[in-house]
């Protein structure tokens, strides 16, 4: 989802991940998820951690940095910081790439 000054968000697809699990269900693992990536976001003003959302089939975050934040960039978080949040989500099965820019 780009936005109007043309800036890249970061989604999580997790429509496969989700789809053997009910609606109730899958809410609760998006809502856990948003959770768990804000918590592993690094913190400077707060902007990155708090950009974190969710929709039917992808939870993301349009922060324009949040892929720098990815990278490594800040000493508080490690390289694939969302990569390494998403894998050890023990209901998820991903299968193919998890980070998607847009």
């Amino acid at each position: 989802m780009s936005n109007d000054k043309g800036l890249k968000s970061t989604r999580l697809l997790l429509s496969k991940a989700l789809a053997q699990f009910t609606e109730s269900e899958k809410l609760k693992v998006k809502q856990r998820l948003v959770k768990t990536l804000a918590d592993n976001t690094p913190v400077d003003t707060g902007n990155a951690r708090d950009g974190w959302r969710y929709n039917n089939s992808s939870v993301y975050n349009d922060v324009p940095y949040i892929e720098h934040l990815n990278a490594g960039t800040s000493e508080q978080a490690p390289a694939f910081f969302i990569e390494k949040t998403v894998l050890s989500t023990p209901s998820l099965r991903i299968a193919g790439s998890i980070v998607r820019v847009k």
